[in-house]
């Protein structure tokens, strides 16, 4: 069914068979930028015709007689007479921002550099507050600003803290099993410094001990790694150290059970 439809980009009258097409086939895949650009000419007239409405003004600064928008109304004719005018007024009226002080310079906001200082302090104070990290002392309930995990305002306040606050622990020595009190961070194992010494003493020669019997184990190793007809160590066996495939001279092989078996070895000794 053929329908009669109107182009939404340029507005002109088509026929066609598809209910959904919106585009006339000039426009075609373009009929989008095409209609963008139609909406952006029809606004700019628009602009070009408005005039909205004037009135006139007197110049705050040298009663010069202006013409000025209802939309955007303004005290003065010029840049220059407004930066003027904001002279004369901090002339008047220039107070200090920290202590309100009346400063001669109307170039300056500040009395002095220890009101600058002070008020740029009190603006970061309320900054650190405003974020959080301003905390109280956990000693003297002195209110500073959090810097990590601190939880002291300075190093005197963890001092008294710690000692006013020490974790005493009690434990049995290793040597005498008699009981001795520790702090908390504090790695003790015996009572006094003869025990210390004795305990000292004793995993020395437990070392020792354990030392004699890896030597014994080795010694053991080595006597055990040695040759079924020599009987010498595989270190020095030609045979083992040529994987089996070189004999020294002067020994005897006969073929036993599918095996080249050595009977007489040169370095055999009884």
């Amino acid at each position: 069914m053929i329908v009669n439809k109107q182009c939404e980009a340029c507005h002109a009258f088509f026929d066609t068979k598809n209910k959904i097409k919106k585009y006339c086939d000039s426009c075609g895949k373009n009929g989008q930028r095409i209609k963008q650009q139609i909406e952006k000419n029809i606004y700019k007239s628009k602009r070009s015709f408005y005039q909205p409405e004037t009135f006139e003004n007197n110049c705050a600064e040298c009663n010069k007689i202006f013409n000025t928008s209802i939309k955007k109304p303004k005290d003065f004719c010029s840049n220059e007479c407004h930066h003027s005018y904001s002279l004369k007024q901090k002339q008047i009226n220039n107070p200090c921002l920290f202590c309100k002080t009346h400063v001669d310079n109307p170039e300056q906001t500040y009395c002095n550099e220890i009101c600058k200082k002070q008020h740029n302090e009190k603006i970061r104070w309320n900054r650190e507050r405003y974020n959080g990290n301003v905390v109280k002392c956990k000693q003297c309930q002195v209110e500073f600003i959090e810097r990590g995990y601190n939880q002291f305002c300075s190093s005197q306040c963890n001092k008294i803290w710690e000692k006013n606050n020490v974790q005493i622990f009690s434990k049995s020595c290793q040597i005498c099993n008699k009981l001795f009190q520790y702090k908390k961070n504090d790695i003790r194992f015996t009572c006094s410094n003869e025990c210390r010494i004795k305990r000292n003493n004793l995993i020395k020669q437990k070392q020792t001990q354990k030392s004699l019997t890896q030597k014994e184990i080795n010694d053991n190793t080595k006597k055990s790694h040695l040759c079924i007809q020599c009987k010498t160590p595989q270190s020095k066996c030609d045979f083992f150290i040529s994987n089996y495939t070189y004999h020294p001279k002067g020994t005897k092989i006969k073929y036993i059970d599918n095996m080249n078996v050595v009977i007489e070895c040169p370095k055999y000794t009884k």
